[in-house]
């Protein structure tokens, strides 16, 4: 029997909005209080332990940015920007990729009931 990925799609505008909405992660307040709070501490440990910005965990989204700020590059204002767009254009990518894939039935976030009787369905299936 072949075993089917779900995948829940939400609107891509809704999707885009959650990353601008404030308390997102991308929202400003909530980035001066999470580096003001932690990212100095964890990215120092991070190259105290000999991790650099090259290193694949620390070239995500986030990171990045934070790396660029840290060097006086960028202001907090281009931190935020940089992180909404990046985040917006790996969630387009992560939507890309799924559509490729074969046997991806895609289950509309806003409709929580159909959802439960698709996977009821398909365990009842299996």
């Amino acid at each position: 029997m072949r075993r089917h990925l779900g995948r829940l799609k939400p609107a891509l505008d809704r999707l885009y909005e959650q990353y601008d909405r404030p308390g997102a992660l991308a929202d400003p307040i909530e980035i001066v209080r999470r580096y003001r709070d932690s990212a100095d501490r964890e990215v120092a440990g991070l190259l105290a332990r000999g991790y650099g910005p090259g290193d694949p965990g620390l070239r995500g989204i986030g990171y990045r940015e934070f790396f660029l700020m840290q060097r006086g590059c960028w202001t907090l204002s281009n931190l935020r920007e940089a992180i909404q767009r990046d985040s917006r254009r790996f969630a387009k990518r992560q939507i890309t990729f799924f559509k490729s894939l074969p046997g991806v039935e895609w289950l509309r976030a806003g409709e929580p009931e159909g959802i439960v009787r698709r996977i009821d369905g398909f365990l009842a299936a299996s």
